[in-house]
């Protein structure tokens, strides 16, 4: 499945793979976090589109959608799995391979990566069109995340959606981020977790510090009063 987005921050979504167990869930016991939108996603498509009847985001390759990059001719910036993590401790390598041998087939696109398990990154070798970016949702994994995506040699960034908590901002010790995401939670719970404006004002405060670009989130008004920096790394 390709389709044109609204994220703000990407153009297409590409899901050649779709599904999560979770940070650290397994067959037998998944850990499907609370805030995700995928999963209610997938839970509506149950049983159509590829998505299995029974357990609608169980991790499932998608093979025939592995062509629709080579489709797309004018460049375009592709989120790759939205609707679940491929760098999933669950995943196997072979499908990560798929993914990535069509990637190297498509210079003309950039490719956007999003996992909770970042560390997995330094096992494959990504062509410079892609962009390596970690979710970092809490104290804890704003530092661990980010310090995984160290020694890349590709574009890197991290992603404070949904902002749960005051998270890691040392930037100058970071210094091979090279952009911020910024939102707040959205759907079923969403006030019972909006993000503090401390929170989001020490993410400003430091991102414009250090010169890192930032994209704040249109759902972080409510929070914040002024106007947000939305800028590209170069």
């Amino acid at each position: 499945m390709g389709i044109k987005e609204s994220i703000g921050w990407t153009t297409r979504t590409w899901n050649p793979v779709t599904g999560c167990w979770g940070p650290e869930g397994s067959p037998e016991r998944p850990n499907r976090c609370f805030y995700c939108y995928a999963h209610r996603m997938a839970n509506r498509l149950r049983g159509r589109y590829g998505y299995p009847p029974d357990d609608p985001f169980i991790p499932t390759f998608h093979p025939q959608r592995l062509a629709l990059p080579s489709q797309w001719k004018k460049p375009t910036r592709i989120f790759v799995c939205s609707m679940g993590d491929l760098f999933g401790d669950w995943v196997p390598p072979n499908w990560i391979l798929s993914v990535l041998s069509i990637v190297r087939k498509c210079p003309q696109h950039t490719f956007l990566f999003l996992t909770k398990n970042p560390i997995t990154y330094h096992h494959f070798h990504f062509p410079q069109n892609c962009w390596l970016g970690a979710t970092a949702d809490s104290f804890e994994a704003s530092y661990w995340n980010a310090t995984a995506l160290a020694d890349l040699p590709n574009i890197t960034f991290l992603s404070y959606e949904p902002l749960l908590d005051l998270v890691y901002t040392n930037y100058n010790a970071l210094w091979w981020i090279n952009w911020v995401i910024v939102g707040a939670m959205t759907g079923p719970g969403a006030g019972q977790h909006a993000p503090e404006k401390n929170w989001i004002r020490n993410i400003l405060h430091q991102a414009t510090k250090f010169n890192l670009p930032i994209f704040m989130k249109h759902n972080l008004r409510p929070y914040w009063e002024g106007e947000f920096v939305q800028q590209w790394p170069a």
